[in-house]
Formats: structure tokens, C-alpha cells, sequence
């Protein structure tokens, strides 16, 4: 598998708190990895959140090593080790006081998919004419649509929609969602941050997808699509697909 990613700033915002990283070859004992973190905070606080989020994960996988099959388990530890991180700026500094970020991050081998995740940045699996959203948006209207009280598309256009429930460098302890999924010969993954999907619907981005570009020609497409429909936050976007 091979990737590549893109940041923008959007036609909102004044900063960009959004955070990426692409590793195709090995870092660390890992064979890969992928990471999208969306920053929140006062001044600058959500730049330094996803950006010190995404450090940490990164140390964390250069100095430690796992044992065979526990690599979901070495991601999770990577991301309670972020969060502690984080959340030791957030206390020790005050003009960074209550700052927090989502991160999701990928791993590839094997034919395996490990993700593992917090917040409403998203990964989605691409198959053909299909596409799969593959982490749970940890946000109060996510809620409310898993209890049946509003629709998905209600959920969109929901006043308190960008609230969400979980997040790194908040709290000592967070709930990390782990997901391992079987990848078929052709699927493409996309992880990105919500000025994406809030701006895109999931056919939107599955349209770009398919649209036959490389990857560079697709995230640009996927960016100033979201950008032409009001990009009313910071967009980042990683695609990644097999190597040809």
C-alpha cells in the first residue's frame, strides 16, 4: 500500500489546527502508518494538540517494539501515551490549557487493516462502486442517531454537530476505539478530518474517488470540492491504495 496526504486551511478559518502524518516504508517495528489529528483550542491551542498528538504517537512507536500479532494493541498504547502527552502540555502551559484533538491512525500488513481511533476524524474503505466508513464518530449527534431520536442527514445539519465526546490530551483516561478489517486486492483507504465530510457527503467523496486520477490529482479534487462547497474548516485528507 502506498499513500499520500494533503492539508488546507479552508475559507474559514485563520489557522490551520489540523496535523498528518504518511509513513509508507517501516518506522519504528512497524511496518507503516498513517495519522490525521484535528486540533481544538484557543489561540494556537489545537495547532500544538494535533501536532504534539501526532509526536508523541510517533516517539512512542521509535522507542518501543511489540511482539508478533499485537500491533493493534501497540497503537492503542501509542495513543494513551499521546493523550498523556497532550494533556501534561495542556496542564503545564495555561495559554494551552484545555486544548484536545482527535486522532486516527492506520496501520497496513498483511492484508490487515489496524486502526485505531478517537474523535470524528474518519476512515473510510473504498470498494469499487462502495464505500464504508470503518470508525464510529464519537460526537453527541452520533449518539443521537445510534439511539434513533434524529437521522443521519438530520445529524448534519445539527446545531451542536461539532461537539464531540471523545478527544486526546482532555482527560487522564480515554477510550481508544481499535478496529482490524481484512482489505480485498483493490480497496483504497481514506482517512480525513470532518471539513471534509462536513462539507462532502460520503457518495461526494466515493465520486472523486473513482474518478480515475493518481493520488495527488484525487486529493486536490476531494480538497477543492469541499472548498467550493463553503470550506467552512481546515480539510485534510490521506488517501491510500495499493503500489502499481
Amino acid at each position: 500500500m502506498r499513500g499520500e496526504g494533503k492539508t488546507d486551511i479552508g475559507r474559514k478559518r485563520k489557522l490551520n489546527e489540523d496535523s498528518f502524518f504518511v509513513e509508507n516504508g517501516a518506522i519504528g517495528s512497524l511496518p507503516n502508518l498513517y495519522i490525521i489529528a484535528d486540533g481544538m483550542g484557543g489561540h494556537q491551542a489545537g495547532e500544538v494538540a494535533s501536532f504534539e498528538a501526532i509526536r508523541a504517537f510517533k516517539s512512542y512507536v521509535m522507542e518501543n517494539t511489540f511482539e508478533d500479532g499485537d500491533i493493534l494493541d501497540f497503537m492503542i498504547s501509542a495513543t494513551k501515551h499521546a493523550n498523556s502527552e497532550v494533556l501534561k502540555k495542556s496542564t503545564c502551559d495555561k495559554q494551552y490549557f484545555g486544548m484536545g484533538t482527535t486522532l486516527s491512525s492506520c496501520v497496513f500488513d498483511k492484508g490487515k487493516l489496524y486502526i485505531a481511533h478517537v474523535g470524528d476524524s474518519r476512515v473510510y474503505k473504498v470498494s469499487g462502486s462502495s464505500i464504508t466508513q470503518l470508525t464510529a464518530d464519537h460526537t453527541f449527534v452520533n449518539d443521537l442517531v445510534k439511539k434513533g431520536e434524529i437521522t443521519s442527514e438530520e445529524a448534519r445539519e445539527h446545531p451542536k454537530r461539532n461537539l464531540i465526546t471523545r478527544a486526546i490530551g482532555v482527560e487522564e483516561d480515554v477510550l481508544i476505539d481499535g478496529v482490524l478489517h481484512t482489505l480485498m486486492g483493490n480497496d483504497k483507504i481514506i482517512l480525513c478530518s470532518d471539513g471534509l465530510t462536513s462539507m462532502l457527503t460520503d457518495q461526494e467523496i466515493l465520486m472523486h474517488i473513482n474518478s480515475g486520477g493518481g493520488l495527488p490529482d484525487t486529493l486536490n479534487q476531494l480538497i477543492d470540492s469541499a472548498k467550493n462547497k463553503g470550506g467552512d474548516d481546515n480539510i485534510s485528507v490521506i488517501l491510500i491504495e495499493e503500489e502499481r
